[in-house]
């Protein structure tokens, strides 16, 4: 049995994802001084290195290249992230879910939520970025609501169905890190999609993340809106994602607790 919209976004377990995204923040920033701010410092850095060596050495061509960087980096920070978390999400878990029924989904949202959270405080920095930098940033920036959105349910989705897979296939968590790295490089997040050759532009359209780069580089760089047929790309991952991920959850939802 597949699952409801509410029981997918855990709807009826709000105080329990309270509770655990809230674990979750304070064990990660435990005994950290710069607390949160980790959030920001690691892709900042990042994205100053890509500066260095994209604009400054290689003279890459590309107006605004801070607020792209940033516009790419962030969101990647917390696709990346919520993945690797996400492939041991149920496993990790297995302690509880072995012995108190709760609903396994959970475990891949709070993570993805905790992320989430994270980007969401990120994405400030990357508007003042664009700003700054003088990019046209305008009224297209509400377009940043339902594209995170969309992001949110397509990396929860992912992350759902790579926790469910590792509970089956344990040689999975060995190859997501080489399947987020070739994932970087062939979706572009530190290069504009105008760099793409005609032949290969269809390749953004069966990458689940490849739309949302073109689109938010579209936003914070261009000032632009994002055109249509990326704006139906997200929405048909968001959706296919959604379904896969309740599809597989309702036919091994047994297995995996078992297994665990």
């Amino acid at each position: 049995m597949m699952l409801s919209q509410s029981e997918f976004l855990c709807l009826n377990h709000r105080f329990l994802v309270s509770n655990l995204v809230n674990r979750n923040l304070k064990v990660k920033y435990r005994r950290s001084i710069a607390g949160i701010l980790w959030t920001l410092l690691a892709p900042l850095s990042l994205a100053g290195l890509y500066f260095l060596v994209f604009r400054m050495i290689l003279k890459v061509d590309q107006p605004f290249y801070m607020a792209f960087i940033l516009s790419g980096v962030l969101p990647w920070n917390f696709i990346s992230q919520s993945l690797v978390e996400g492939v041991d999400s149920l496993v990790g878990n297995w302690a509880l879910i072995s012995k108190v029924p709760v609903p396994v989904q959970v475990f891949p949202y709070v993570g993805t939520v905790t992320n989430f959270i994270s980007l969401l405080i990120a994405i400030p920095v990357a508007i003042a970025a664009s700003i700054i930098s003088g990019a046209p940033v305008g009224v297209s920036l509400i377009a940043l609501i339902p594209l995170l959105v969309c992001l949110f349910i397509i990396v929860y989705s992912i992350a759902m169905i790579l926790g469910i897979t590792y509970v089956i296939l344990r040689d999975l968590k060995n190859a997501v890190g080489i399947l987020i790295q070739f994932w970087f490089y062939a979706t572009p997040v530190i290069y504009s999609e105008a760099m793409i050759p005609e032949s290969f532009k269809w390749m953004i359209y069966v990458n689940p993340f490849g739309t949302f780069f073109a689109s938010i580089h579209s936003i914070l760089v261009r000032g632009e809106w994002p055109q249509a047929p990326h704006a139906i790309a997200i929405l048909a991952w968001s959706a296919g994602l959604m379904l896969l991920a309740s599809f597989l959850y309702g036919r091994y939802r047994r297995q995996v607790v078992e297994q665990i």
